[in-house]
């Protein structure tokens, strides 16, 4: 088992390792901001298909992924809006800077 995380997945990665033949080795796509410690979800790589983008995948256990608009309304499939992550691994703050931990920390009902 592979886990990739901290930036986007390249392809060109996939197209790697089916080439030196890692098709029985399971790879999994992590994704998750600093402010959700390390990974908050999770996308199983089929190295089989080929394809233009890795997704983020879906949320972990007591996670919650959503994407909204300036509104803050939840926007519908091929909509583009910003990614809003909650849960049990989101930071508190950051220390000793509440003007950052205004612009990161919103809460959403």
């Amino acid at each position: 088992m592979h886990n990739v995380a901290g930036e986007a997945f390249p392809v060109k990665l996939v197209h790697l390792m089916m080439s030196i033949d890692m098709k029985r080795c399971h790879v999994w796509n992590l994704y998750g901001p600093a402010e959700t410690t390390i990974a908050s979800t999770f996308h199983l790589v089929q190295l089989s298909v080929d394809t233009q983008n890795i997704p983020i995948g879906i949320s972990l256990p007591n996670y919650y992924s959503m994407v909204v608009d300036e509104f803050l309304q939840c926007v519908t499939v091929h909509q583009e809006g910003e990614l809003f992550v909650g849960g049990v691994g989101v930071f508190a703050g950051y220390l000793g800077r509440d003007d950052l931990t205004q612009k990161a920390l919103i809460e959403i009902n």
